[in-house]
């Protein structure tokens, strides 16, 4: 009997190391994964963060290119009104001289 129970005690003590070793590697396994879901989190901060500078980038070249549209066509306009202006200047002075042809060929 007195071998039994060492066996016995010899098999608890190693169901009992057992038991401690699988929780020491559960726990292993759970702070590697706890550290991998914070790299992926930290990774995913980090991609947000270079999505939204990108986008902030974007809206800032869009409002550059906008400012640029506009000087060209506020450029564009004043060139058109300039245009226009000397061709009214010029039909003016076209209309004068033939008025006065016209009152000179009534006199005659």
């Amino acid at each position: 009997m007195g071998i039994a129970v060492a066996v016995v005690l010899v098999l608890l003590g190693s169901l009992g190391f057992v038991i401690m070793s699988r929780q020491r590697m559960k726990i292993a396994n759970e702070l590697r994964l706890n550290q991998q879901n914070q790299k992926v989190s930290e990774t995913e901060q980090a991609l947000m963060q270079a999505a939204l500078r990108n986008q902030q980038l974007e809206e800032e070249y869009l409002k550059n290119q906008l400012e640029i549209k506009t000087q060209e066509l506020s450029a564009h306009t004043l060139h058109v009104i300039q245009k226009i202006s000397f061709c009214k200047n010029c039909i003016c002075v076209w209309k004068k001289p033939l008025k006065m042809t016209e009152k000179m060929f009534r006199k005659i």
